[in-house]
């Protein structure tokens, strides 16, 4: 007579019950790298530097750079998103930043811009 103690077979039981487990948690793992990764932003030019020093550049007359650069990372943002962005005009788009600025002046241009380009994606209300 065979006693059954639980030998291989049940560690084989034990391995196919928890290998779903154990999947489950690596692609979970993964979806929260992934989304943290497309997360991040580099910016170059301007738009790296501080919206404090935008709003300098603003109150002395030294826009031109600043708001060109804006412009470009919103016409970029709309040709490369899904989404199609609302019109606006290219005095709006400057004195929406301003606004983020003045709440922010810590936070980089880019991180306004890219605020701005949030708002834009959204449906006209």
């Amino acid at each position: 007579m065979v006693s059954y103690q639980g030998g291989p077979v049940r560690k084989l039981i034990r391995v196919l019950v928890l290998l779903p487990l154990v999947w489950t948690g690596v692609v979970a793992l993964g979806l929260i790298v992934s989304t943290t990764a497309h997360a991040e932003v580099h910016a170059y030019g301007v738009g790296a530097r501080s919206c404090g020093k935008w709003l300098e550049d603003r109150r002395t007359g030294n826009r031109y750079d600043d708001v060109e650069w804006l412009l470009g990372w919103v016409s970029a943002a709309g040709q490369y998103r899904d989404a199609q962005l609302r019109h606006s005009d290219s005095a709006a788009m400057p004195a929406w930043v301003d606004n983020y600025c003045t709440a922010n002046p810590l936070d980089p241009i880019y991180v306004g811009a890219y605020k701005l380009v949030e708002e834009l994606s959204k449906p006209a209300s």
